[in-house]
């Protein structure tokens, strides 16, 4: 803006930008992908104690799905790796990799004490009003969401996976923050669960809702695009919300129905910034 002249003229050089771009951005079309292409983010906010055991476990089963399909995860969200970072590295396709997945959390916590902050202060305020008391907690129930397959590589916040399968991106558990990182990592869909409810949405890559209950579920329609309150209720088992993701996964991928997200226009962006602690 500076450099231009001020606010009006950046956004007249801005659209001009944009007309440019659009004779070649009209020549694009849709076009049909085996669901091997898809790039799953994962991600959890506002999360309650049905979260562990309902809508983050039938995601992990839809991630499942995606993988064996030859398809893509990414999970992030490094502070709620905390205490069951064993858990994941047991899972790492070799020993590097474990070695990896330890380090990650390392570097966590030591950026975090450089603000004086420690990753036991992440579970928020809601969070520990749903159940979820401290971060060991919060973690075992967050890391469920990358479901039971290997786990293949990680990689740096926003970095492109060198390998299908699951990978595990470093970053912060901020809602703000680690989708835009998810999506510039090449996320081509996002599910996001909640227990509480949370309405984000992204300018770029499509993010799927996942209430934990009913209760939000039905509260928030205008939001949240499916419900795993059935697991909580017994009418439905983990296999069952999870399959019925992968379907709706699919169906927002293909464009044959939109998230609540993008009917709504809900967007909301901000980058990883480590000049700030962010848990």
């Amino acid at each position: 803006i500076q450099d231009v002249g001020g606010t009006q003229a950046a956004i007249e050089i801005g659209l001009r930008e944009v007309e440019r771009m659009l004779p070649v951005v009209n020549q694009w079309v849709r076009k049909e992908f085996p669901v091997s292409e898809l790039v799953l983010g994962v991600k959890c906010g506002s999360s309650d104690g049905f979260s562990g055991i309902s809508a983050n476990p039938s995601l992990g089963y839809t991630s499942d799905l995606l993988v064996r399909s030859g398809g893509t995860v990414l999970l992030t969200e490094v502070p709620e790796f905390c205490g069951a970072e064993h858990i994941l590295a047991n899972r790492a396709k070799d020993s590097e990799t474990g070695r990896k997945i330890y380090a990650m959390v390392d570097w966590y916590k030591e950026y975090a004490s450089k603000f004086g902050a420690v990753l036991n202060q992440n579970p928020s305020t809601g969070n520990k009003a749903g159940g979820l008391l401290n971060i060991t907690i919060k973690s075992l129930g967050a890391i469920v969401k990358a479901g039971t397959t290997r786990i293949e590589d990680c990689i740096e916040y926003a970095e492109t996976p060198r390998v299908r399968g699951i990978n595990l991106m470093q970053g912060p558990g901020y809602d703000q923050e680690s989708t835009p990182g998810l999506v510039a990592s090449g996320a081509t869909v996002v599910v996001f669960t909640t227990g509480n409810g949370t309405t984000i949405g992204n300018a770029i890559t499509p993010v799927i809702k996942l209430a934990s209950n009913d209760r939000v579920f039905e509260k928030m329609a205008q939001d949240i695009d499916v419900s795993a309150g059935g697991v909580i209720t017994g009418k439905e088992s983990i296999a069952d919300v999870g399959t019925r993701l992968f379907e709706h996964i699919r169906r927002v991928s293909s464009g044959e129905i939109q998230a609540k997200a993008e009917i709504l226009k809900h967007r909301e962006f901000q980058f990883w910034a480590e000049q700030t602690v962010s848990l």
